[in-house]
């Protein structure tokens, strides 16, 4: 949500300041359809899911996600998205204050991490994949600043639920996180 939010100042020319989002906010189209089995973001009636990972949209959505105005708009939508589909089975949903401030009483949080520098990697393969040849040491320097920028703001700072379960991914496969997430579900249902 916070990079749509992004994008939608993007195309109207604007900067993220509190006054252009104050003013942005209110007239925001932003729906997140479950499509297939996963959210879409779309804005205005246009499907922008494939826009969202874009580095520029990233950069921004990172200055966007430090105002209040925003985080407070965004918490509300995300929370009436989780009332929406709360009763579908195996409801996941990801973010950076989910489950400190989105959903404190989840049922199961997992709190996801890895080193910068192999977040930096998984996402210069990610380009390339897309055709794009993004320097590595221009991705690390973003991650490094976007998880500062998190850590330090006053309004949801990242960290852990205290009763989060911590996964480090660094030096796990996808396999092994899903299956070390599976089994959390297990042990929760039992």
């Amino acid at each position: 949500m916070y990079r749509s939010v992004a994008l939608a100042l993007r195309r109207r020319g604007r900067t993220p300041t509190h006054a252009a989002l104050k003013e942005l906010l209110p007239t925001l189209k932003l729906d997140t359809p479950l499509v297939d089995g996963t959210f879409r973001m779309v804005i205005d009636g246009e499907d922008v899911t494939d826009r969202l990972s874009e580095p520029d949209i990233a950069q921004t959505a990172s200055s966007v996600a430090t105002l209040r105005v925003v985080r407070r708009t965004l918490v509300e939508r995300q929370r009436v998205l989780g009332l929406r589909y709360g009763n579908s089975p195996g409801l996941v949903l990801e973010g950076r204050d989910t489950g400190t401030v989105v959903f404190p009483d989840a049922d199961l949080k997992i709190y996801m991490w890895a080193d910068a520098e192999v977040r930096a990697a998984r996402r210069h393969q990610e380009f390339i994949q897309c055709g794009r040849d993004i320097p590595y040491e221009a991705i690390l320097r973003e991650i490094l600043a976007r998880d500062q920028q998190d850590k330090d703001r006053t309004d949801s700072p990242l960290r852990a639920a205290d009763d989060a379960v911590v996964l480090d991914t660094s030096h796990r496969s996808r396999q092994e996180q899903i299956l070390f997430i599976l089994d959390q579900v297990r042990e929760r249902m039992s």
